[in-house]
């Protein structure tokens, strides 16, 4: 199969050519392509997104959308989505610069089904990843300048806001992985050039690396779900291991979080699929892109059968419990099935290929 193909490509690439990019990406697999086209169609006017139809637009439903078309190859500037790709980012940014500097919020809404379950302050972790994603590829040097502004507020708001312990489990059903999301906004924001504060991410490794160290198993902030902690960590720790940067302790802890990847019954997670096994399988395939490219291959042929087999007729995924929203769930089963496209992430380097035509 090529996907399987270019898998295999991409583990030698990460093993042999750590610090240089990818091979072009391949065009999106078809069932990427059905979601995208789903995706689009629920996009409001405003250019933000929602729960489900009909449902008013929020931040983390948008950005994690916007996650999406951007990994599949889609920018503001090109491909055949950036129109929504653009709507999208115009809709994170009014509320980015809406919102005061001081306090870690980007948006006055609450109550929303992902900040009930991942974190309060997920709005700000997604919004930062997807600033950080678009920033430079606009092609609009005034709207390159907001994108910039915008992600540095982002960052200094997820900085103030982490937990004395290195997470930033404050609130949520499975705040975990709102942890690991607050992580990857601050580590894509470095690699685009923002100043972030080293000790921030230092201190997030050593909590994940403890998440390993103590048991993944039964703890609070997983809200006793192994898969949670359990990828929330590898999340966390990938980028530091594919870069060189992760400390003995802290390659131990990935490589026994990887490990419990194998376990079938790990992997049900909840019982059923939410948006929370959804984002734990983008951890997943994410880190171990990152990090170990033999490994991605296995779990990739497994996971993209098993969300072959969960998308519905209409290009979507939906969730069963707790985050059941049909946007944040396809738009995080996407972010699995294209974690290729940005496997060099220590640098978050790009395919050549990775602006789709």
């Amino acid at each position: 199969m090529k996907t399987l193909a270019f898998a295999a490509a991409a583990a030698v690439a990460i093993a042999a050519l750590r610090s240089e990019p990818l091979p072009a990406a391949e065009p999106a697999p078809p069932e990427v392509l059905r979601g995208l086209g789903f995706l689009t169609e629920r996009q409001g006017r405003d250019g933000g997104f929602g729960l489900n139809d009909g449902q008013d637009p929020d931040v983390a439903n948008t950005a994690i959308a916007g996650l999406a078309f951007v990994q599949s190859g889609h920018t503001p500037a090109s491909g055949d989505h950036r129109a929504a790709v653009k709507k999208a980012l115009e809709f994170v940014l009014r509320a980015v610069e809406a919102a005061p500097d001081e306090g870690p919020r980007v948006t006055d809404r609450t109550g929303t089904q992902p900040q009930n379950k991942v974190g309060p302050l997920v709005d700000t972790f997604l919004a930062g990843m997807f600033l950080g994603e678009v920033d430079g590829r606009t092609g609009d040097p005034a709207l390159d300048a907001r994108v910039r502004a915008a992600l540095e507020k982002c960052v200094r708001k997820t900085e103030r806001s982490q937990e004395p312990d290195g997470s930033w489990n404050a609130g949520g059903w499975a705040p975990v992985l709102g942890t690991a999301f607050a992580q990857q906004c601050l580590t894509i924001a470095e690699s685009r050039g923002v100043q972030v504060d080293r000790e921030r991410l230092d201190k997030a490794k050593e909590y994940a690396t403890r998440v390993q160290q103590e048991g993944a198993q039964s703890r609070p902030e997983g809200a006793g779900v192994e898969l949670y902690s359990n990828n929330a960590s590898i999340g966390i720790l990938g980028a530091a291991v594919g870069g060189g940067e992760a400390s003995a302790a802290q390659k131990d802890a990935f490589a026994a979080g990887a490990k419990r990847l194998g376990d079938e019954s790990m992997l049900r997670g909840f019982g059923s699929n939410g948006g929370e096994e959804y984002v734990s399988f983008m951890m997943a395939s994410t880190s171990l892109a990152q990090a170990d490219g033999q490994a991605y291959v296995q779990w990739d042929r497994n996971i993209r059968g098993k969300l072959a087999e969960l998308q519905n007729a209409d290009g979507s995924w939906a969730g069963h419990h707790c985050i059941t929203g049909r946007v944040f769930c396809t738009s995080s089963a996407i972010l699995t099935l294209t974690a290729e496209r940005k496997a060099d992430a220590p640098t978050v380097a790009k395919s050549s290929g990775g602006d789709a035509k």
